[in-house]
């Protein structure tokens, strides 16, 4: 545990051509868990639910609690551990729980990977909310994404000024994720240098509360166009609505019927990560 431990985890993503490799989006492969939360009171044995030890190369792990949350920090390429880089956070979705890079990242370039992990318990994984949005209780879940980014704002905060970070923090994650990339993105911007939501969406009344800084914030959305769980029409809305109040968004629709990542979809989300963390608009 580092010294951040004194401050109160689904689908695979290579990055082919030596870049970044193996990446986890949260809830993607399975697709989300979307029964009602059922927050179990007793704590869980977290460490069941961690990546498994396969044999890994130029990845170098730590782990972090901050401000009571788990946080799992991986560097990959040929860097140490506390050299600058590049910051890309990731959180994962429903029912699902943060999984380590694999493989030989020896030509990958030098990045930090930033894995929170959810607070609560459900199925086999953790989920963000209380609900899930198949629940359509759209106002209740507002109030529960406003203060669960209101909540890890300072976390990524603290985090990025106790690890040499370049730039800010460049935002990605599917479904839960992506809600919370969206919302940090919009309501807390001053750390963000670009937000990748994939099957994400927020209520519209945080896109009329958004930060005036969040013009400045690049959003590069992903989205299935039929998928079941997170309607692309409702992403679809909340785009335009934040383009008519001057945010920088654009939303890609991908032929997808399933609450999941297809190859294009991976491809897409591939070349935007590379792009957002090879030239960073930081000064």
């Amino acid at each position: 545990m580092s010294d951040l431990a004194r401050a109160p985890r689904r689908r695979s993503l290579a990055l082919a051509g030596g870049l970044l490799a193996v990446f986890a989006l949260g809830g993607a492969a399975r697709g989300e868990d979307t029964r009602s939360a059922r927050l179990e009171p007793k704590r869980c044995d977290r460490a069941k639910l961690a990546p498994s030890a396969e044999r890994r190369r130029f990845v170098q792990v730590r782990e972090h609690v901050v401000l009571g949350y788990r946080l799992t920090e991986v560097v990959l390429g040929r860097a140490a551990l506390d050299d600058e880089l590049p910051l890309v956070v990731w959180f994962h979705g429903r029912a699902s729980a943060p999984e380590l890079p694999t493989g030989d990242h020896a030509d990958t370039p030098p990045v930090r990977l930033l894995f929170p992990w959810a607070p609560d318990r459900l199925g086999e994984g953790f989920t963000w909310f209380s609900m899930s949005i198949t629940e359509e209780r759209p106002h209740a879940l507002g109030r529960e994404i406003r203060a669960r980014a209101d909540e890890l704002a300072p976390v990524l905060e603290r985090f990025m000024a106790r690890r040499p970070t370049r730039g800010r923090a460049v935002l990605t994650g599917f479904s839960q994720g992506g809600m919370l990339a969206f919302g940090l993105a919009l309501l807390h911007p001053a750390q963000v240098e670009e937000a990748i939501p994939v099957a994400g969406w927020l209520p519209p009344e945080l896109a009329r509360v958004m930060a005036p800084e969040a013009r400045a914030v690049p959003i590069r959305a992903l989205h299935g166009a039929a998928d079941p769980i997170v309607p692309s029409a409702e992403t679809r809305a909340l785009v335009r609505r934040l383009q008519h109040r001057g945010v920088d968004a654009r939303l890609e629709l991908f032929d997808a019927d399933a609450h999941a990542m297809t190859a294009p979809m991976e491809a897409r989300h591939r070349a935007l990560l590379l792009e957002a963390i090879g030239a960073p608009r930081s000064e």
